[in-house]
């Protein structure tokens, strides 16, 4: 049973979990504070049925030796819990707080370490919700995960930015022309110019992507682009 609770406060949202996990990184711009979920409805903004369908079918079966009352502080809707994908021990999961919120829920490890991230749903409309956690470092399936939940609304095909000034045509073939004084350096800098970035993205269904924190790199950015017949920014993420 998880008994220690810490609170995540960033522009996604909030982020709890057990005493065994660790929350690496959580949205954007995250500071630490301590919130408590009350039992008001959202009176404003679209129901999280509407952002995330799933979240109106049965629920799937949560472990119920987590007590859901304690990973997320007010409470959880259990008849809202769907499972939306799993690798390994490790799976993953939305559901409803009884805040209104959507909640995005990742359970760890075979010690069912757990941590959670909850936004409001327009939030996630606008922004999706991503968690960075690890479990329990002395499990052998230790690994650090990055999870990004998005609405139906978006695409769950990343398209990869390069973060830095993209080099100039002139740079590059200055690099090729170089190259030929100093072949080995300089082909080590035209090859990294031009080799496509490896997709570090599994998608579960329409509405989950996970990646290891180790293959995502820091100098690019991810936009999922929205759904033909729907408007919206698009959602980005930036280890």
């Amino acid at each position: 049973m998880l008994r220690d609770q810490l609170t995540l406060e960033g522009s996604r949202g909030r982020v709890l979990l057990g005493a065994a996990a660790c929350v690496l990184t959580v949205g954007i711009g995250a500071s630490v504070g301590v919130t408590v979920a009350t039992a008001d409805a959202r009176p404003d903004g679209p129901s999280p049925e509407r952002v995330i369908a799933v979240l109106d079918e049965p629920a799937d079966a949560f472990p119920a030796t987590i007590d859901t009352d304690e990973l997320i502080r007010g409470g959880i809707d259990r008849s809202t819990l769907q499972k939306l994908g799993s690798e390994g021990a490790k799976s993953f999961w939305t559901g409803v707080d009884n805040a209104g919120d959507i909640c995005l829920i990742t359970i760890l490890d075979v010690r069912l370490t757990t941590a959670a991230s909850c936004s409001t749903p327009a939030n996630v409309e606008e922004k999706g919700l991503d968690l960075t956690a690890a479990g329990d470092n002395r499990q052998p399936d230790y690994d650090p995960v990055v999870i990004v939940l998005l609405p139906d609304s978006a695409t769950a095909d990343p398209v990869a930015e390069e973060s830095y000034t993209r080099v100039s045509e002139s740079f590059v073939e200055s690099v090729a022309e170089q190259a030929k004084s100093r072949p080995q350096a300089q082909q080590r800098s035209y090859d990294k110019i031009h080799t496509p970035r490896k997709n570090p993205w599994k998608k579960h269904g329409s509405n989950l992507l996970v990646a290891k924190q180790s293959e995502v790199p820091k100098d690019v950015r991810y936009d999922f682009g929205r759904k033909r017949g729907h408007s919206g920014p698009k959602i980005s993420y930036h280890g």
